[in-house]
């Protein structure tokens, strides 16, 4: 009985992970590349937004707290540089 719910974790995990490859081409597609390479280098801002919101708790020291502006820095510096 252990192994199915290993195997119901795999079977999530290819289906959100297929989802996830299959948006990101999407993004590549209809804007750039640059664009959406840019929500792949922020997945850790969403990580600590999802874990603050559904687990309530909040895991950034300093050095981490630092690495989210510097990576939400970035990411509004590509995005004003490419708006029109």
């Amino acid at each position: 009985m252990q192994s199915w719910s290993i195997f119901g974790l795999i079977a999530l995990y290819l289906l959100f992970g297929s989802g996830a490859y299959l948006f990101n081409a999407y993004a590549i597609r209809d804007k750039n590349a640059t664009l959406a390479s840019l929500l792949e280098i922020a997945y850790p801002l969403f990580i600590i937004l999802f874990t603050a919101l559904f687990l309530r708790k909040i895991h950034l020291n300093l050095t981490g707290f630092l690495g989210a502006l510097l990576i939400l820095g970035g990411s509004i510096l590509v995005v004003a540089s490419r708006s029109k």
